[in-house]
């Protein structure tokens, strides 16, 4: 397994969570890959405090129909919900905690620590471990 970040910071900030990452992140292993992309934005359209933008939904698909080998493609977005989506199936309840072969959104707040406890969850869970 491998996880690459690719990370910009000023001089005075270069400790891990103060250094912002600029580029979509990478799980990768032997057989495939997924890649988390942090997005810092709602939709406040929509019914409720907000979900993820359509947009960043429709760029994950992107990555996941373009990228060679990529099991999936997730953004972590400052929401409550998890959305995701299979590729044969359409949108999955929220009990789903990611999809394997899919696109989706995941919940993750700035300040939450390395990772917020939902995307703790689909790595495990990606990664076979359980959430």
């Amino acid at each position: 397994m491998s996880v690459r970040c690719e990370c910009r910071g000023t001089p005075d900030h270069r400790h891990c969570g103060e250094i912002a990452c600029v580029r979509p992140v990478p799980l990768g292993i032997p057989t495939g890959t997924w890649i988390f992309d942090a997005k810092f934005r709602l939709d406040t359209q929509t019914d409720g405090d907000g979900t993820a933008k359509f947009g960043d939904i429709c760029k994950m698909h992107a990555y996941h129909d373009a990228l060679r080998k990529c099991k999936g493609a997730y953004a972590a977005y400052p929401g409550d919900e998890r959305i995701m989506y299979s590729p044969t199936r359409g949108q999955l309840g929220p009990e789903v905690a990611v999809a394997v072969d899919g696109v989706g959104a995941i919940p993750a707040r700035p300040g939450e620590g390395v990772l917020s406890a939902a995307v703790r969850d689909a790595v495990r869970e990606l990664l076979g471990l359980g959430a």
